[in-house]
Protein backbone atom coordinates (compact mmCIF):
# COMPACT_ATOMS: atom_id res chain seq x y z
CA UNK A 1 0.00 0.00 0.00
CA UNK A 2 2.47 2.32 0.46
CA UNK A 3 3.24 2.96 4.00
CA UNK A 4 6.26 3.20 5.36
CA UNK A 5 7.10 1.39 8.93
CA UNK A 6 7.81 4.53 11.04
CA UNK A 7 9.53 2.68 13.91
CA UNK A 8 12.19 1.88 11.93
CA UNK A 9 12.77 5.35 10.56
CA UNK A 10 13.36 7.45 13.72
CA UNK A 11 15.78 7.45 16.83
CA UNK A 12 13.03 8.24 19.11
CA UNK A 13 10.89 5.07 19.15
CA UNK A 14 11.33 2.77 21.75
CA UNK A 15 10.50 -0.91 20.70
CA UNK A 16 8.36 -2.26 24.07
CA UNK A 17 7.64 -4.83 22.07
CA UNK A 18 11.10 -6.00 21.84
CA UNK A 19 11.18 -6.09 25.83
CA UNK A 20 10.80 -4.11 28.72
CA UNK A 21 14.44 -2.71 29.52
CA UNK A 22 14.40 0.51 31.97
CA UNK A 23 15.09 2.88 29.32
CA UNK A 24 11.45 1.81 28.32
CA UNK A 25 10.14 1.56 31.87
CA UNK A 26 12.02 5.06 33.08
CA UNK A 27 10.26 6.54 30.02
CA UNK A 28 6.96 5.32 30.50
CA UNK A 29 7.19 6.38 33.96
CA UNK A 30 8.19 10.16 34.06
CA UNK A 31 6.65 11.11 31.22
CA UNK A 32 3.81 13.64 32.17
CA UNK A 33 1.38 11.91 29.76
CA UNK A 34 1.42 8.43 28.65
CA UNK A 35 -1.10 7.48 25.76
CA UNK A 36 -1.55 3.55 25.31
CA UNK A 37 -2.51 2.64 22.51
CA UNK A 38 -2.23 -1.36 22.15
CA UNK A 39 -0.42 -2.42 25.23
CA UNK A 40 -2.60 -1.95 28.19
CA UNK A 41 -1.00 -4.99 29.69
CA UNK A 42 2.99 -3.73 29.58
CA UNK A 43 3.99 -3.54 33.21
CA UNK A 44 5.34 -0.32 33.13
CA UNK A 45 2.50 1.11 32.02
CA UNK A 46 0.18 -0.82 34.83
CA UNK A 47 2.63 0.39 37.73
CA UNK A 48 2.10 4.11 36.27
CA UNK A 49 -1.36 3.76 36.61
CA UNK A 50 -1.10 2.67 39.85
CA UNK A 51 0.58 5.38 40.58
CA UNK A 52 -2.19 7.86 39.53
CA UNK A 53 -0.14 9.68 36.61
CA UNK A 54 -2.23 10.68 33.58
CA UNK A 55 -2.65 8.45 31.24
CA UNK A 56 -5.14 7.89 28.33
CA UNK A 57 -5.90 4.25 26.70
CA UNK A 58 -6.82 5.48 22.97
CA UNK A 59 -8.91 2.15 21.36
CA UNK A 60 -11.67 1.57 18.87
CA UNK A 61 -14.94 0.19 20.28
CA UNK A 62 -14.50 -3.08 22.32
CA UNK A 63 -17.47 -5.17 21.09
CA UNK A 64 -17.25 -4.85 17.06
CA UNK A 65 -18.63 -8.37 16.83
CA UNK A 66 -21.51 -7.33 19.44
CA UNK A 67 -22.64 -7.95 23.30
CA UNK A 68 -21.92 -12.10 22.49
CA UNK A 69 -18.68 -11.44 23.19
CA UNK A 70 -19.42 -10.44 26.98
CA UNK A 71 -21.12 -13.63 27.63
CA UNK A 72 -17.60 -15.46 27.45
CA UNK A 73 -16.63 -15.45 31.16
CA UNK A 74 -12.83 -15.53 30.63
CA UNK A 75 -12.86 -12.97 27.58
CA UNK A 76 -15.03 -10.68 30.23
CA UNK A 77 -12.54 -11.38 32.79
CA UNK A 78 -9.89 -10.52 30.29
CA UNK A 79 -11.20 -6.82 29.88
CA UNK A 80 -12.10 -5.88 33.68
CA UNK A 81 -8.83 -6.80 34.69
CA UNK A 82 -6.94 -4.56 31.87
CA UNK A 83 -9.44 -1.75 31.84
CA UNK A 84 -12.18 -2.22 34.57
CA UNK A 85 -9.84 -2.18 38.03
CA UNK A 86 -8.53 1.22 37.23
CA UNK A 87 -11.87 3.01 37.61
CA UNK A 88 -10.75 5.10 40.82
CA UNK A 89 -7.36 5.96 39.02
CA UNK A 90 -6.14 8.56 36.92
CA UNK A 91 -7.27 6.63 33.59
CA UNK A 92 -9.06 7.94 30.79
CA UNK A 93 -10.42 6.77 27.46
CA UNK A 94 -9.77 8.81 24.08
CA UNK A 95 -12.48 7.10 21.93
CA UNK A 96 -11.16 6.12 18.30
CA UNK A 97 -15.11 5.37 17.33
CA UNK A 98 -18.23 7.03 18.33
CA UNK A 99 -19.09 3.81 19.82
CA UNK A 100 -16.36 2.89 21.85
CA UNK A 101 -17.91 4.50 25.18
CA UNK A 102 -20.69 2.70 25.05
CA UNK A 103 -18.67 -0.51 24.56
CA UNK A 104 -16.30 0.34 27.58
CA UNK A 105 -19.12 1.56 29.87
CA UNK A 106 -20.10 -2.32 29.66
CA UNK A 107 -17.81 -3.37 31.13
CA UNK A 108 -17.63 -0.78 34.12
CA UNK A 109 -14.64 1.02 32.75
CA UNK A 110 -13.50 4.53 32.62
CA UNK A 111 -16.73 6.04 34.38
CA UNK A 112 -17.09 9.64 33.47
CA UNK A 113 -13.50 9.96 32.32
CA UNK A 114 -14.48 9.09 27.67
CA UNK A 115 -13.31 11.54 25.02
CA UNK A 116 -13.75 11.64 21.53
CA UNK A 117 -10.86 11.03 19.91
CA UNK A 118 -10.13 9.42 16.60
CA UNK A 119 -7.88 9.29 14.15
CA UNK A 120 -5.91 11.97 11.98
CA UNK A 121 -4.30 11.28 8.56
CA UNK A 122 -2.34 13.23 6.97
CA UNK A 123 -4.30 15.19 4.35
CA UNK A 124 -4.24 16.54 1.35
CA UNK A 125 -3.83 20.39 0.42
CA UNK A 126 -6.99 22.57 0.51
CA UNK A 127 -8.52 22.63 -2.79
CA UNK A 128 -11.58 24.10 -4.46
CA UNK A 129 -13.85 22.32 -6.20
CA UNK A 130 -15.40 23.27 -9.12
CA UNK A 131 -19.30 23.71 -8.55
CA UNK A 132 -21.31 21.87 -11.08
CA UNK A 133 -24.61 22.09 -11.87
CA UNK A 134 -27.63 19.28 -11.18
CA UNK A 135 -27.52 15.88 -13.79
CA UNK A 136 -30.63 15.26 -15.76
CA UNK A 137 -32.00 12.30 -16.63
CA UNK A 138 -30.48 12.15 -20.45
CA UNK A 139 -28.08 14.60 -19.68
CA UNK A 140 -24.13 14.02 -20.58
CA UNK A 141 -22.67 15.03 -17.13
CA UNK A 142 -21.82 12.49 -15.06
CA UNK A 143 -21.99 11.67 -11.04
CA UNK A 144 -18.56 10.54 -10.84
CA UNK A 145 -18.74 8.10 -7.21
CA UNK A 146 -16.02 6.50 -5.77
CA UNK A 147 -15.90 3.54 -3.07
CA UNK A 148 -12.31 2.95 -1.69
CA UNK A 149 -11.07 0.19 1.08
CA UNK A 150 -10.21 -3.58 1.23
CA UNK A 151 -12.79 -5.63 -0.03
CA UNK A 152 -14.10 -7.48 2.61
CA UNK A 153 -17.83 -8.42 3.28
CA UNK A 154 -18.28 -6.18 6.34
CA UNK A 155 -16.97 -3.08 3.96
CA UNK A 156 -20.48 -4.36 1.88
CA UNK A 157 -18.54 -3.34 -1.36
CA UNK A 158 -21.80 -5.27 -2.66
CA UNK A 159 -24.03 -2.37 -1.84
CA UNK A 160 -21.96 0.12 -4.25
CA UNK A 161 -22.97 -2.17 -7.02
CA UNK A 162 -26.67 -2.28 -5.69
CA UNK A 163 -26.58 1.27 -6.05
CA UNK A 164 -25.19 1.75 -9.67
CA UNK A 165 -27.66 -1.05 -10.43
CA UNK A 166 -30.27 1.51 -9.43
CA UNK A 167 -28.77 4.75 -11.11
CA UNK A 168 -28.65 2.67 -14.13
CA UNK A 169 -32.28 2.16 -14.02
CA UNK A 170 -33.63 5.39 -13.75
CA UNK A 171 -31.29 6.62 -16.31
CA UNK A 172 -29.14 8.93 -14.13
CA UNK A 173 -25.76 9.63 -15.87
CA UNK A 174 -22.71 8.17 -13.42
CA UNK A 175 -19.98 6.13 -12.90
CA UNK A 176 -18.63 4.28 -10.47
CA UNK A 177 -14.52 3.66 -9.64
CA UNK A 178 -13.87 1.19 -6.67
CA UNK A 179 -10.35 0.89 -5.61
CA UNK A 180 -9.08 -1.78 -3.47
CA UNK A 181 -8.37 -5.53 -3.51
CA UNK A 182 -9.29 -8.54 -1.11
CA UNK A 183 -11.21 -11.75 -0.87
CA UNK A 184 -14.80 -9.94 -2.42
CA UNK A 185 -12.67 -9.33 -5.70
CA UNK A 186 -13.45 -11.46 -7.74
CA UNK A 187 -17.39 -11.35 -6.77
CA UNK A 188 -17.80 -7.88 -6.37
CA UNK A 189 -15.97 -7.78 -10.39
CA UNK A 190 -19.17 -10.87 -11.33
CA UNK A 191 -21.78 -8.89 -9.79
CA UNK A 192 -20.87 -5.58 -11.76
CA UNK A 193 -20.50 -7.86 -14.93
CA UNK A 194 -23.75 -9.98 -14.48
CA UNK A 195 -25.48 -6.49 -13.91
CA UNK A 196 -24.46 -5.26 -17.22
CA UNK A 197 -22.54 -2.81 -15.55
CA UNK A 198 -19.13 -3.03 -16.80
CA UNK A 199 -19.29 -0.10 -18.78
CA UNK A 200 -19.90 1.97 -16.15
CA UNK A 201 -17.69 0.37 -12.73
CA UNK A 202 -14.50 0.16 -13.17
CA UNK A 203 -12.60 -2.10 -10.96
CA UNK A 204 -8.90 -0.18 -10.26
CA UNK A 205 -7.56 -2.63 -7.87
CA UNK A 206 -4.53 -1.98 -5.19
CA UNK A 207 -3.62 2.14 -5.47
CA UNK A 208 -1.20 3.80 -3.06
CA UNK A 209 -2.55 6.68 -1.00
CA UNK A 210 -1.37 9.51 -2.72
CA UNK A 211 -3.39 7.50 -6.00
CA UNK A 212 -6.58 7.52 -3.62
CA UNK A 213 -6.67 11.34 -2.50
CA UNK A 214 -6.34 12.31 -5.68
CA UNK A 215 -8.99 9.91 -7.19
CA UNK A 216 -11.40 11.15 -4.31
CA UNK A 217 -10.42 14.86 -4.84
CA UNK A 218 -11.28 14.12 -8.57
CA UNK A 219 -14.83 12.62 -7.38
CA UNK A 220 -18.21 14.08 -6.77
CA UNK A 221 -19.30 11.31 -3.86
CA UNK A 222 -17.40 8.92 -1.80
CA UNK A 223 -19.17 6.40 -0.53
CA UNK A 224 -18.42 5.11 2.76
CA UNK A 225 -20.91 1.48 3.26
CA UNK A 226 -19.08 -0.30 5.90
CA UNK A 227 -21.22 -2.11 8.93
CA UNK A 228 -20.12 -2.22 13.21
CA UNK A 229 -16.88 -3.81 12.39
CA UNK A 230 -15.23 -0.62 11.15
CA UNK A 231 -13.96 0.83 14.10
CA UNK A 232 -12.76 4.08 12.50
CA UNK A 233 -12.39 4.41 8.78
CA UNK A 234 -9.58 7.04 7.96
CA UNK A 235 -10.82 6.96 4.45
CA UNK A 236 -13.68 9.42 5.67
CA UNK A 237 -11.39 11.96 6.82
CA UNK A 238 -9.32 11.68 3.78
CA UNK A 239 -12.26 11.99 1.37
CA UNK A 240 -14.14 14.95 3.37
CA UNK A 241 -10.57 16.34 3.13
CA UNK A 242 -10.41 16.86 -0.33
CA UNK A 243 -14.02 18.07 -0.47
CA UNK A 244 -16.03 15.60 -1.74
CA UNK A 245 -19.71 15.13 -0.29
CA UNK A 246 -19.66 11.75 0.94
CA UNK A 247 -22.70 9.40 1.89
CA UNK A 248 -21.90 7.34 4.87
CA UNK A 249 -22.93 3.93 6.77
CA UNK A 250 -24.28 5.43 10.37
CA UNK A 251 -22.48 2.24 11.80
CA UNK A 252 -18.82 3.80 11.14
CA UNK A 253 -16.82 4.09 13.71
CA UNK A 254 -16.06 7.67 12.34
CA UNK A 255 -19.33 8.86 11.01
CA UNK A 256 -21.41 10.06 14.40
CA UNK A 257 -17.93 11.97 15.41
CA UNK A 258 -17.46 13.26 11.79
CA UNK A 259 -20.16 13.92 10.06
CA UNK A 260 -23.70 16.09 11.14
CA UNK A 261 -26.06 14.70 8.72
CA UNK A 262 -27.17 17.29 6.10
CA UNK A 263 -24.48 20.12 7.14
CA UNK A 264 -21.10 18.35 6.33
CA UNK A 265 -22.32 14.79 4.76
CA UNK A 266 -25.08 12.43 4.54
CA UNK A 267 -25.96 9.44 6.59
CA UNK A 268 -27.65 6.36 6.12
CA UNK A 269 -28.80 3.49 8.30
CA UNK A 270 -25.96 0.53 7.45
CA UNK A 271 -27.60 -1.75 5.13
CA UNK A 272 -30.68 -0.06 3.82
CA UNK A 273 -30.35 0.30 0.10
CA UNK A 274 -32.86 2.02 -0.48
CA UNK A 275 -31.78 4.86 1.66
CA UNK A 276 -28.18 4.76 0.69
CA UNK A 277 -29.47 5.21 -2.90
CA UNK A 278 -31.90 8.31 -1.60
CA UNK A 279 -29.32 10.15 -0.65
CA UNK A 280 -27.06 9.73 -3.76
CA UNK A 281 -30.17 10.14 -5.65
CA UNK A 282 -29.82 14.06 -3.99
CA UNK A 283 -26.84 14.71 -4.76
CA UNK A 284 -27.47 13.54 -8.69
CA UNK A 285 -29.72 16.48 -9.12
CA UNK A 286 -28.33 18.67 -6.52
CA UNK A 287 -24.99 20.27 -7.64
CA UNK A 288 -25.01 23.17 -4.85
CA UNK A 289 -25.83 20.83 -2.07
CA UNK A 290 -22.77 18.32 -2.99
CA UNK A 291 -20.61 21.39 -3.17
CA UNK A 292 -22.10 22.79 -0.04
CA UNK A 293 -21.82 19.50 1.82
CA UNK A 294 -18.00 19.09 0.59
CA UNK A 295 -17.32 22.33 1.29
CA UNK A 296 -18.18 22.04 4.97
CA UNK A 297 -17.15 18.35 5.37
CA UNK A 298 -12.89 19.97 3.98
CA UNK A 299 -13.60 22.17 7.12
CA UNK A 300 -14.80 19.73 9.29
CA UNK A 301 -11.65 17.73 9.19
CA UNK A 302 -8.59 20.27 8.50
CA UNK A 303 -10.17 22.71 10.98
CA UNK A 304 -12.07 21.08 14.45
CA UNK A 305 -11.05 17.66 13.43
CA UNK A 306 -7.53 18.20 12.02
CA UNK A 307 -4.97 17.01 14.02
CA UNK A 308 -3.04 20.11 14.83
CA UNK A 309 -6.03 21.26 16.32
CA UNK A 310 -6.72 17.59 18.16
CA UNK A 311 -2.79 17.83 19.64
CA UNK A 312 -3.83 21.63 20.65
CA UNK A 313 -6.83 19.97 22.55
CA UNK A 314 -4.96 17.15 23.71
CA UNK A 315 -2.75 19.38 26.27
CA UNK A 316 -5.68 21.46 27.00
CA UNK A 317 -7.53 18.58 28.62
CA UNK A 318 -4.76 17.02 30.08
CA UNK A 319 -4.01 20.66 31.86
CA UNK A 320 -7.76 20.94 32.73
CA UNK A 321 -7.30 16.98 34.35
CA UNK A 322 -4.19 18.19 36.52
CA UNK A 323 -5.56 21.35 37.39
CA UNK A 324 -9.15 19.65 38.33
CA UNK A 325 -10.91 21.86 36.26
CA UNK A 326 -13.97 21.54 34.35
CA UNK A 327 -13.30 19.81 30.43
CA UNK A 328 -12.91 23.07 28.39
CA UNK A 329 -14.49 21.27 25.19
CA UNK A 330 -18.47 20.71 24.48
CA UNK A 331 -17.64 19.46 20.73
CA UNK A 332 -14.98 17.93 18.31
CA UNK A 333 -11.96 15.97 19.76
CA UNK A 334 -11.65 15.96 23.56
CA UNK A 335 -15.14 16.54 24.28
CA UNK A 336 -17.30 14.36 26.39
CA UNK A 337 -18.39 10.89 24.48
CA UNK A 338 -21.42 9.79 25.48
CA UNK A 339 -22.66 6.55 25.27
CA UNK A 340 -24.30 5.62 22.25
CA UNK A 341 -25.58 1.97 21.51
CA UNK A 342 -25.80 0.69 18.18
CA UNK A 343 -29.48 0.64 18.20
CA UNK A 344 -30.10 4.22 19.17
CA UNK A 345 -27.69 5.48 16.55
CA UNK A 346 -29.91 3.50 14.00
CA UNK A 347 -32.64 4.91 15.12
CA UNK A 348 -31.15 8.32 15.30
CA UNK A 349 -30.71 8.40 11.61
CA UNK A 350 -33.55 6.91 10.79
CA UNK A 351 -34.86 10.22 12.84
CA UNK A 352 -32.58 12.52 10.87
CA UNK A 353 -34.02 11.17 7.54
CA UNK A 354 -37.52 11.76 8.38
CA UNK A 355 -37.26 15.14 9.45
CA UNK A 356 -34.86 15.16 5.83
CA UNK A 357 -39.03 14.72 4.40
Amino acid sequence: MGYANYNDMYPFVIKAYDGEDEETARAIYDADIVINAGAPALRSVIRRVWSDRLTFVYAERLLKDGDRVLRNPLRLLKYKWLFSRFSRKNLHLLCASSYAASDFSKIGAFPGKKYKWGYFPELPPVMEKNACGPLRKGGSSELSILWAGRLLDWKRPYDAVELARSLYAESIPFNLRIIGNGVEFAGVQEAVKAAGLSGRVEMLGSKGPDEVKSAMAESDVFLFTSDYREGWGAVLNEAMGCGTAVVASHACGSTNFLIRHGVNGLIYPCGCIESLQRQVRLLAIDGDLRIRLGRAARETVHGEWGAHSAASRLLELSDSIVGKRANPFTAGPCSKAYDISNEEAEAAVFDSMKRQD
